[in-house]
């Protein structure tokens, strides 16, 4: 009888602590269900931004590229159109130039025709007047050669003045005589140049 009741006295223990258990753990589950359930509630809008953060992004790459593209593209555009208006410069330049010298030479022929040479030499030489009035014979050039051939006129009085034989060649050069040796300018910056250099630096 004893050991009935002792029996007896443990399984109602035993149950206990075997529904406590279970309970525990039907109170775990339903915490880590919760807990789970709180976590995507709390992410979901975390995940939408970051998805509308990802989205900009895209669009913002894309539109980065479209820029690049399109400026490569100008670029290449810039430098084409640089390229041929150098090109055109020159030609327009180098096709000047020709027109120029096809000018003077066709007013050259004039001069030729008439003798203008020699009358040239000659009122180098002499006075020429008519009616009291003197008159001053120049070679006919263009606008243009006239332009270069004026722009040697302050180093031609600077020679001049110093005693220097000079005289100007058709169509624009300045051809010096010093000490012996001719020299021949195409600007008046490199006659200036031989000017201090030469002539000045001499006294």
């Amino acid at each position: 009888m004893a050991a009935a009741s002792s029996g007896a006295s443990d399984t109602p223990d035993t149950f206990s602590m075997s529904q406590l258990v279970s309970e525990v753990e039907k109170q775990r589950a339903s915490l880590r269900k919760d807990m789970s359930e709180l976590i995507q509630e709390s992410v979901k809008p975390l995940q939408s931004s970051v998805d509308a953060l990802h989205e900009t992004v895209n669009q913002f790459n894309k539109r980065l590229v479209a820029a690049e593209t399109l400026a490569g593209d100008n670029f290449e555009r810039i430098t084409s159109t640089e390229k041929t208006v150098e090109t055109l410069l020159t030609q327009n330049k180098s096709l000047l130039d020709r027109l120029d010298d096809m000018e003077n030479r066709s007013r050259r022929v004039n001069l030729r025709i008439i003798k203008r040479e020699k009358v040239l030499r000659w009122t180098r030489q002499h006075e020429l007047k008519y009616r009291d009035t003197t008159l001053r014979v120049y070679p006919d050039v263009s606008a243009i050669t006239a332009k270069k051939r004026a722009a040697f006129n302050k180093i031609k009085q600077a020679l001049y003045q110093k005693g220097v034989k000079f005289r100007l060649l058709f169509p624009a050069r300045l051809q010096v005589s010093f000490e012996d040796g001719t020299f021949t300018f195409e600007t008046p910056e490199d006659a200036h140049a031989f000017y201090n250099e030469r002539v000045m630096g001499k006294e």
